[in-house]
């Protein structure tokens, strides 16, 4: 759903949420603030470069209240700063060259005065962009009460954990997630084309006496996401044309190629994943 929007209807959505929630959310001066500073430096540049940047808001006092039993290793861990730094667009345009919000989010939380401070960084945020982004199946627990980070210019995106809360795009307000490959019109056309190499995924497994237990359908959706992605990033535009008739009467090809690697790349990686998932059982069984 798409509305006109300001960086107070941002704050009054995140606000509405964590009170739905039953969390504590911050006050709407802080809200204000957090999402003034992001979207102002959206609008920057630091040495010719665009100023983007991923913060979360996180006690510094408690940052990990409820860590689990066991920690891995690539788990997200906190650095504080030597002195926190005032949230100010000067030291935002700035402090956000030195860290790729690919990897580490600033940490912020307001300072004993009351107003905004950044006091450190969280790193390993890696493995959350990888998961959003479709290259990995599951990912870790996110740090803090939400995040939020620069999308592009003038283009905010909250979350709480892995759920979108809402986007600010200029003086467009989203706040709901349209999730078009996962029911409706787009995703009822794919189906039929995803439940054929389905079946014969299916025929292949039953030569080994395995039924099949993953998501296949899953597995589609997620690699077109990943190609529209793709798409999206090199900001050339871009479209796909995803049709039953193969004899294409009324278009064009310039440049023909027959491409059947990601097909096949899709059925094998279901497969040996079955094959995967008996062979732990077994191993399991053993031990």
């Amino acid at each position: 759903m798409q509305k006109s929007g300001t960086v107070v209807g941002l704050s009054a959505a995140l606000a509405s949420e964590l009170r739905r929630r039953k969390l504590r959310a911050p006050s709407r001066a802080i809200l204000n603030a957090l999402f003034e500073g992001l979207y102002y430096a959206s609008l920057r540049t630091e040495e010719t470069r665009r100023c983007t940047l991923s913060v979360v808001y996180i006690s510094p006092k408690r940052p990990d209240p409820s860590p689990p039993a066991r920690i891995r290793q690539d788990r997200w861990s906190y650095i504080n700063l030597a002195q926190p730094i005032a949230w100010t667009d000067n030291n935002i345009a700035k402090i956000s060259q030195a860290s790729d919000p690919r990897t580490s989010s600033f940490a912020v939380y307001p300072g004993a005065d009351g107003t905004l401070k950044i006091w450190g960084l969280v790193d390993q945020q890696n493995r959350y962009h990888d998961f959003v982004n479709y290259h990995s199946e599951s990912g870790p627990q996110r740090p803090g009460i939400f995040q939020a980070e620069t999308i592009a210019t003038g283009h905010i995106r909250v979350s709480i954990g892995y759920e979108r809360i809402a986007e600010l795009s200029v003086n467009r307000l989203m706040d709901a997630r349209l999730a078009v490959l996962e029911k409706g019109p787009i995703f009822n056309t794919l189906r039929p084309g995803i439940l054929r190499s389905v079946a014969k995924l299916e025929d292949r497994l039953s030569g080994e006496g395995i039924a099949l237990k993953f998501k296949p359908v899953y597995a589609w959706t997620t690699a077109l996401c990943r190609l529209i992605l793709r798409i999206q990033n090199y900001r050339h535009g871009g479209a796909l044309l995803i049709t039953p008739d193969a004899t294409y009467a009324e278009l064009k090809i310039r440049h023909g190629l027959r491409y059947t690697r990601l097909r096949t790349a899709i059925e094998n990686r279901l497969f040996f994943g079955e094959l995967h998932y008996r062979a732990s059982n077994e191993a399991h069984k053993i031990w």
